[in-house]
């Protein structure tokens, strides 16, 4: 049987400007970015092959930072198989997916693997990662960018076994402990609430050790799923480390010393989906069994640890032409009430979206609007895309946020924002 081999070039290029009057009380550029993507595919024989390399160059804005700032969230240089290829003077190179597929058989069953860098999606919440955490985050715009451009790829092994009737059993391993990419100190983007950061207080010497990296350990999930009785479930399991640094501290004659180290945790997770009519219900469910909280307490090294439980349904309603309405109620809730713990035991949010399209689905809008109760802050946003032609797409969208400094949400008024997006497909 003769070889089959094919091969085929996608490549894109896109522009974003975004404009904020937060910082200097007039129109100032936050952002100025182009970002050329010279996607290839191919095939050979059983096996297909995807490869996307990416070059972005910040010309300007706020959210550029240091090369080398946050970098001990990628592995150290001589093992480093992840992170930028380049990186100076606002031009970045990064490869940002890279794998291979294969279909067969195996054991007399179905299998498939996905070898490489990429991405996994588990669950839909919107907005919320509640089983969505295989992949680490690029937080240098919060989550701002659509969350498959907030993921950062990473190496691993991804097969998938058939069980008979609708099963499926994924395993996953992860060798590459690459975690997320956070904001420079000086963008509007940096984290600043006290739930998420320690406080320090102004003129207090602060001596920063280096971040500990774990010892190569890679992390590995299970998921299985199945069609039951009209709906769509899943149970899964992921031993991960968390993507961001535990920041540890304490005070010695009057100094600060703070140890940022990345921390392991396991997640037990189920989620469902079913349709009624022109209803989705939508829910999932996440129990980690330490989850690592920022303590004002002395004597707690400034971290305090106690299990979690998260959850997450979703109402979505299609019975309108062209359009989505769609409600979500996030739960989590800490199981260990511990003195000094900043954050919440219990914290509810709310998200509100709504998606509609116009002139045979050539132009999309969508509104999306999330209240936290805890501290009453928030977010919304506008956004539209008109497909010009087979070419071009134009973007518009409009984002605010509102509330107290110290909410999760309300730390990013300063970033509130008006960015414009030109897409052209080659």
């Amino acid at each position: 049987m003769p070889a089959t081999c094919m091969a085929q070039w996608l490549p894109t290029l896109e522009y974003q400007l975004a404009l904020t009057d937060q910082q200097s009380q007039a129109v100032d550029v936050q952002s100025q970015r182009w970002r050329l993507q010279p996607q290839w595919v191919g095939q050979y024989q059983a096996w297909r092959f995807n490869v996307l390399p990416q070059l972005e160059l910040q010309s300007s804005g706020h959210l550029q930072g240091e090369e080398n700032q946050n970098r001990d969230n990628y592995p150290p240089e001589d093992i480093n198989y992840n992170g930028p290829l380049y990186w100076h003077s606002g031009l970045r190179a990064d490869m940002r997916e890279a794998y291979a597929d294969y279909d067969g058989t195996l054991f007399a069953t179905d299998w498939s693997l996905r070898l490489g860098k990429q991405q996994v999606a588990w669950g839909q919440a919107d907005g919320f990662r509640v089983l969505d955490i295989i992949n680490p985050q690029d937080l240098r715009e919060f989550n701002l960018p659509d969350q498959q451009d907030t993921r950062i790829a990473t190496w691993m092994l991804n097969s998938q076994w058939s069980l008979g009737g609708d099963q499926i059993l994924q395993l996953i391993v992860i060798p590459d402990l690459t975690f997320s990419e956070r904001a420079p100190s000086k963008s509007p983007f940096a984290i600043t609430s006290p739930e998420l950061t320690p406080t320090i207080t102004a003129g207090q010497a602060v001596v920063r050790k280096a971040t500990k990296r774990p010892d190569w350990r890679p992390e590995w999930a299970l998921r299985w799923s199945d069609f039951v009785f009209g709906w769509d479930v899943s149970a899964s399991y992921f031993a991960f480390f968390h993507d961001t640094p535990v920041i540890y501290r304490e005070v010695i004659d009057s100094v600060v010393h703070v140890s940022p180290e990345y921390r392991s945790s396991q997640l037990l997770g189920v989620a469902a989906n079913t349709v009624y009519g022109s209803w989705v219900h939508r829910f999932e469910l996440a129990w980690l069994d330490r989850q690592f909280l920022i303590s004002s307490a002395e004597y707690s090294a400034g971290i305090n640890e106690s299990p979690e439980a998260q959850f997450v349904y979703g109402l979505d309603f299609q019975g309108w032409s062209n359009s989505v309405l769609s409600y979500q109620l996030y739960l989590a809730y800490l199981q260990d009430e511990q003195l000094g713990t900043v954050r919440h035991q219990q914290s509810i949010r709310h998200t509100m979206m709504m998606k509609r399209s116009f002139l045979n689905d050539t132009l999309n809008t969508e509104v999306f609007l999330l209240l936290n109760r805890d501290y009453n802050d928030g977010q919304w946003r506008l956004t539209g895309d008109y497909q010009w032609n087979d070419n071009w797409v134009i973007e518009l969208a409009l984002d605010a946020f509102y509330g107290p400094a110290i909410g999760p949400f309300g730390q990013y008024q300063q970033a509130n924002r008006l960015s414009m997006g030109l897409e052209y497909s080659f």
